[in-house]
């Protein structure tokens, strides 16, 4: 919303310029040709108004230039100065399959935890069964959609949801299906959430199912899902 305002006081403020410049350089031609007409009878103040009149023009025309770079300018800086608040206060949150270096067991309870540096509100978290392994392409495919607000889940199952997670801290995930995992078995961990200024987020981890040590099934991270925003 507040990208649009700015856009909008920018196309307008540029509009504004171009009119003056506009009224300015039609009523200099009116001038000039009533002053052509007289042309046999103008005497030396006649000269140096149409001097004056030039140096009018070439002036708006600069002042309108000048308008318009201020505009882009201070509407850059109130842009820049928006991200910074937000990736101020941003929380990022993942789920870790790694401890100590090592993959967990599907029957693990997998911590969710907020690496970023604000609170992360409302959180959901999806696990979806993907029916072929997971690459940059569907990683691409679903930020897209969560920022259009059409993604939908083929195979989720049943996730957990939390009201609130502060930065540093984490919530443990057990999930029935995700510990009933098979060999080859890949899938998507998602975690829905919004920061402090109501902006949906999206992040988490692509996982294949493998035998780990004592042939015990582990969770092996696949392709990140960094963090993507959808303005409410």
């Amino acid at each position: 919303m507040k990208k649009r305002v700015l856009q909008w006081l920018r196309a307008l403020l540029q509009v504004v310029a171009i009119a003056v410049l506009t009224l300015v350089f039609a009523l200099g031609i009116a001038f000039t040709l009533a002053w052509m007409r007289l042309i046999e009878k103008a005497t030396i103040k006649d000269f140096l108004d149409v001097g004056l009149l030039a140096a009018l023009v070439i002036g708006t025309f600069w002042y309108a230039r000048r308008t318009e770079q201020i505009a882009e300018a201070t509407a850059d800086s109130v842009a820049e100065a928006i991200k910074q608040r937000y990736l101020a206060t941003q929380p990022w949150v993942f789920p870790d399959l790694t401890i100590a270096g090592e993959y967990r067991l599907v029957t693990d309870a997998v911590p969710v935890k907020n690496i970023g540096k604000g609170p992360a509100i409302d959180l959901k978290v999806i696990i979806s069964n993907e029916n072929n392994p997971v690459d940059k392409r569907r990683i691409e495919q679903i930020q897209k959609d969560f920022k259009r607000g059409a993604l939908t889940w083929a195979n989720q199952s049943t996730g957990r949801s939390w009201p609130y997670l502060e930065p540093d801290d984490c919530e443990l995930l057990k999930d029935d299906a995700l510990q009933k995992a098979q060999q080859g078995q890949t899938g998507i961990i998602a975690v829905e959430y919004k920061d402090i200024h109501g902006r949906g987020i999206l992040s988490g981890w692509a996982y294949r199912v493998e035998k780990g040590s004592e042939e015990r099934m582990v969770l092996i991270p696949g392709e990140p899902i960094y963090p993507v925003v959808r303005a409410e």
